[in-house]
C-alpha cells in the first residue's frame, strides 16, 4: 500500500541515503532512532514533575491527562498497523541501509513519531520554548526512523499527525472536562 507511492519511496532513498557512511554519524542515527524516545519521555516527566512540585503552574491530573493521552496515541498507531499491515522499507525494497535491529513489525505508521509528537504537543500548550524544543525532538525522531532504514517517510509524517492531533483533541477534551 504505503510502500508503493513513488514519492514516498524516492524520499525514502534519499533520507536513507545517508546512513552507512561514517561509523560516528550510524551510531547516533540509531541512538535518535531507538534511544532519543526514552529520553524524550523523561524528560517530559522531568518537565511536569517540576511544574507541579515547584512551580504549581498546573495540577497533577494534567500530566495524568496528557501523559494518557500520549500513550493513547501510541497504543492508537499499534492499532492501525495490526489493522493495515505495511512491510518495512528494508523487507520491501532493495538496496537499503539498515542500521537498525528494527522487528518486521508493520510499518505503517510509525510509533515512535506518534508518541513523542503527542508529548511534545503537550509540553507546548504549556511552554513555547521548551515545546519548541521537544517538537526538534520530536523531529529527529521522525527523520531518524527514515534514516536507520525502519520507516517510509509517510509512515513518520501520519505518525506525527496522529500524535498531533490526539494531544490536542483529546488532551484539551479532557483538560476542559476534568480540570477546574
Amino acid at each position: 500500500m504505503i510502500e508503493n507511492f513513488e514519492l514516498n519511496k524516492n524520499l525514502f532513498y534519499w533520507i536513507n541515503s545517508f546512513a552507512g557512511k561514517n561509523d560516528f554519524l550510524d551510531k547516533l542515527f540509531v541512538f535518535l532512532a531507538e534511544d532519543l524516545i526514552y529520553i524524550l519521555i523523561f524528560l517530559f516527566i522531568i518537565y511536569f514533575s517540576k511544574q507541579i512540585w515547584r512551580d504549581k503552574k498546573i495540577e497533577l491530573i494534567e500530566f495524568i491527562i496528557y501523559f494518557s493521552t500520549s500513550i493513547l496515541a501510541w497504543i492508537m498507531a499499534k492499532i492501525i498497523k495490526i489493522s493495515f499491515p505495511t512491510e518495512r522499507p528494508f523487507s520491501a525494497l532493495e538496496s537499503v541501509v539498515k542500521l537498525s535491529n528494527e522487528s518486521i513489525m508493520s510499518s505503517f505508521p510509525s510509533g515512535h513519531s506518534t508518541l513523542s509528537f503527542a508529548l511534545a504537543v503537550s509540553v507546548l500548550i504549556y511552554n513555547k520554548k521548551i515545546g519548541i524544543l521537544f517538537l526538534a525532538l520530536a523531529f529527529l525522531i521522525a527523520i531518524s526512523r527514515s534514516l536507520v532504514g525502519v520507516h517510509y517517510p509517510l509512515d513518520t509524517i501520519v505518525g506525527a499527525i496522529l500524535g498531533i492531533l490526539i494531544a490536542l483533541a483529546l488532551g484539551n477534551y479532557l483538560k476542559n472536562k476534568y480540570v477546574k
